[in-house]
């Protein structure tokens, strides 16, 4: 019974999407970084992601909507994953 109790808290900590919503408006996989700004606004934190060299490859955008925390990974300047985590 603990086994399920935790497998179930992990699974409900981190989701990854393609679809989420903040706050009346929807953002999915594939959608640029300026139509993300459009309907989500600037994000609280952004941090760039690099590789060995110490080139950019992509970005992590953080939004707060209600008890959610979403962090949205841009590359090339297109949506290519959505994590969402409750607090």
């Amino acid at each position: 019974m603990r086994y399920l109790i935790a497998v179930l808290l992990l699974a409900c900590t981190v989701a990854h999407a393609d679809t989420t919503r903040i706050g009346s408006k929807i953002i999915t996989d594939g959608m640029t970084s300026v139509e993300v700004l459009d309907r989500a606004g600037q994000p609280l934190d952004k941090s760039d992601i690099t590789n060995r060299f110490g080139a950019v490859v992509a970005s992590k955008w953080s939004y707060k909507d209600g008890r959610r925390a979403i962090v949205i990974t841009i590359q090339s300047g297109k949506v290519v994953d959505i994590e969402e985590t409750l607090l």
